[in-house]
């Protein structure tokens, strides 16, 4: 009687560029996180000013790919956000956030990114039994991520996993990762025919009438706003403007050259919406977002403050402009950033909570990063139960 043999495990490839991997096979596995389809991550790759070291961990079975995950290494003398600054924000430069630093660190994933860096394939309806199952596939890239960072002496982190992410959660546990909580970004379900009775369906009356009150306003003082197709000749203007919107709000320089703009237009195409604010002829705001799947989400939404006197043009960017054009192009969710949950909650968003997970080398780290990773979940509870107050 002859045995069934079981099923080869996948092979584990690590590739250090995601110009090496396939699009069509990444993008199949990508599902709808605009931040982690194949065109959005070679833009970054070729665009970003900090050299960083990319890792992308690739599960494959006869050339097929069933799972991977987006890396970076956090190496600590880069100039972007890091996960210090996301772990111990204004700390991360004192002396407590020095003794406590994770980094150097392999994370998986990308700050404000709606769910983490790890990809598999969907569940299937009928599913094969010569195929791994996702908790299979869980294992390995957990397994896979942990066993590099211990073998470099580095910190493993996975950023960003979200709420449904839970057998991801349940293999990082079971390998003694410890979670907090991490401020959650804000999901925008569309299902009005246009912007307008998106507004009337506000249940705040004040929020309605200061909704358009705010858009009367922007036009009143001459502010125009337009989807950008070709950004030749408007770079640099753009990317002063949120350098220098960056740096008003404490964080590090842009990571990204004045080249940004015309490159992500010209590798997403319709995917990438730029839109910018023009007064008197010339741009006071500009917002990018990225699309995939019927999913929006906001990079960034920058305005020169200097010239923009009050008008709300951050507003009509970020929410209003952004919001009508979702509905026009049949988005069905619209995600933007942490923050602002007042702003956010009145206008219809919902937050959605967010973890990081991590894992120092050695058994005395890993109890001082559980112990303030505690007090992080701890601090934000607290905090956003007073927003919602």
């Amino acid at each position: 009687m002859s045995v069934a043999r079981p099923p080869a495990a996948p092979s584990v490839r690590i590739v250090d560029s995601i110009e090496a991997v396939d699009a069509a096979a990444w993008d199949r596995i990508a599902g709808d996180n605009p931040l982690l389809g194949h065109g959005w991550l070679a833009v970054a790759e070729r665009e970003c000013l900090e050299r960083l070291q990319r890792r992308y961990v690739l599960l494959e079975r006869a050339g097929s790919l069933l799972a991977a995950a987006a890396c970076y290494v956090d190496a600590g003398d880069s100039a972007a956000e890091s996960v210090d600054d996301l772990l111990f924000g204004r700390l991360a430069g004192k002396r407590l956030g020095r003794f406590l630093s994770v980094r150097p660190a392999l994370v998986c994933g990308f700050p404000w990114s709606l769910g983490s860096g790890c990809l598999m394939v969907p569940d299937p309806d009928e599913p094969h039994p010569d195929e791994p199952d996702r908790g299979t596939l869980a294992d390995a890239l957990v397994e896979t991520i942990t066993a590099e960072a211990r073998r470099q002496g580095w910190t493993a982190v996975f950023l960003g996993v979200a709420e449904p992410e839970t057998l991801l959660m349940s293999r990082l546990r079971a390998r003694g990762y410890r979670a907090a909580h991490h401020e959650p970004l804000y999901v925008l379900d569309l299902a009005w025919p246009d912007f307008e009775t998106y507004r009337q369906s506000l249940p705040s009356l004040n929020i309605r009438k200061n909704i358009r009150g705010e858009l009367n306003r922007n036009r009143k003082q001459g502010v125009t706003i337009g989807e950008l197709k070709d950004a030749a000749g408007l770079e640099q203007r753009l990317h002063a403007i949120v350098d220098h919107h960056f740096r008003r709000y404490g964080w590090r320089a842009f990571t990204y050259g004045a080249n940004w703009f015309r490159s992500i237009l010209s590798a997403l195409g319709d995917d990438a919406v730029v839109t910018v604010a023009f007064q008197d002829d010339q741009p006071v705001g500009v917002a990018v977002a990225v699309r995939k799947r019927a999913t929006r989400q906001l990079v960034l939404a920058c305005v020169d403050h200097a010239g923009e006197g009050g008008n709300f043009t951050y507003f009509n960017l970020a929410y209003y402009r952004a919001v009508e054009d979702c509905i026009r192009a049949g988005d069905r969710r619209y995600i933007v950033g942490p923050g602002q949950h007042l702003s956010r909650s009145r206008r219809g968003y919902r937050p959605q909570a967010s973890y990081v997970f991590c894992r120092p080398p050695g058994p005395v780290r890993r109890h001082l990063i559980g112990w303030w990773l505690r007090v992080l979940s701890a601090w934000l509870r607290r905090k956003r139960r007073g927003a919602a107050a």
